[in-house]
């Protein structure tokens, strides 16, 4: 019986280990094994296009983008994304950027139109506002690019960011197929470059839903008339709340008629913040390390007025970019402070 036992953990064994590099490829890109790709559906709303289906599209090759417009990852992919579509359109090319929701803010159609105009986004765009695409593919990733042939069956896949030359030479092998040969050096994309190796920091969730990281030590107050105090030392990658925050599901709501403070201690070079605001223009300061950003430090959102203060206005819901150390890499301690109620906080993303 033992003999027996082992021979089978012996195959299994085997087993894992023959498949296991089919496995990988599958995750880091091109797939051993094509499938047949599955069909768009329950899509809610369509943007620079009327609906369109796969089926529709068989016999062209087909980018199937899952993105949503404040993930900072998927827009670093976007000047590719729209190089392709206006290069190889012509020659038989179709991206349909499928915008899966990760907050609820991300379903109304005139946010994501508004998004779809700011990046130049001229491809069908589809608001998979249920996820019912997403689950017919079995997403699990944002973004996520699905290379679809002529013949219907995906061919490549590329979870994340990166890995774009050989997503263009994917392009043009399976344009090949059908008998379209595309010459020519690929197309020179000035793209962001981020080490990843480099960024000690996960992405920041607010909320409970995916939260976790709220540093203060009387964790989450029920009262809203509860302060939050900021201790004297600081865990890297939590973060702290001052003042009177109330802590939803996808969200901290700043509530409180007197200022408050968001802080962390956090390793990278780029800082990104998903806010946003029912309220035009409510000004928020941003500082590192206790001063306020330099024009070498801040990111695009930011604005240094003649007083040499660093600050943003958050109205729209949506990324906004506050931190680009030009530097480099490197720990920071970083203070957002918010002066009016209504500020919501939803994410931080390092780059």
């Amino acid at each position: 019986m033992k003999k027996q036992r082992g021979m089978i953990y012996f195959i299994l064994i085997l087993l894992v280990i023959s498949f296991a590099p089919i496995l990988l490829l599958e995750f880091y890109g091109e797939s051993e094994k094509e499938k047949i790709s599955p069909e768009i559906t329950g899509i809610s709303a369509w943007i620079n296009s009327s609906p369109e289906t796969l089926s529709k599209l068989r016999g062209k090759v087909v980018i199937v983008d899952f993105w949503t417009y404040s993930c900072i990852n998927c827009l670093r992919t976007i000047p590719y994304l729209n190089g392709w579509y206006e290069r190889y359109k012509g020659e038989g090319l179709e991206i349909v950027g499928v915008h899966s929701p990760e907050f609820l803010f991300e379903k109304e159609v005139n946010r994501v139109q508004s998004a779809v105009s700011e990046l130049k986004i001229k491809y069908p765009v589809a608001l998979d506002n249920d996820h019912k695409t997403w689950d017919a593919f079995g997403n699990h990733h944002w973004p996520h690019k699905y290379f679809i042939g002529a013949d219907g069956n995906v061919r490549y896949e590329v979870v994340g960011e990166g890995r774009y030359e050989e997503s263009e030479e994917k392009i043009r092998e399976l344009l090949s197929e059908r008998g379209i040969k595309a010459a020519g050096p690929l197309i020179p994309i000035n793209g962001e470059n981020v080490n990843f190796q480099k960024i000690k920091t996960p992405e920041i969730y607010f909320g409970t839903f995916r939260g976790g990281f709220l540093g203060n030590p009387q964790g989450i107050l029920s009262d809203p008339d509860n302060e939050y105090k900021i201790p004297e030392h600081l865990e890297e990658n939590s973060y702290y709340l001052s003042g009177h925050w109330s802590v939803k599901e996808e969200l901290v709501l700043h509530i409180g008629k007197t200022s408050g403070e968001i802080r962390i201690n956090y390793e990278a070079r780029s800082v990104n913040w998903v806010a946003g605001s029912n309220h035009r223009g409510s000004r928020v300061e941003v500082k590192l390390d206790h001063h306020y950003l330099t024009p070498t430090q801040a990111g695009k959102d930011v604005v240094i007025d003649s007083e040499g203060k660093s600050y943003l206005f958050i109205s729209e819901k949506k990324l906004y970019r506050i931190v680009e150390d030009q530097k480099g890499y490197g720990k920071h301690l970083l203070i957002i402070h918010v002066f009016e109620p209504d500020i919501e906080s939803y994410t931080l993303t390092f780059g």
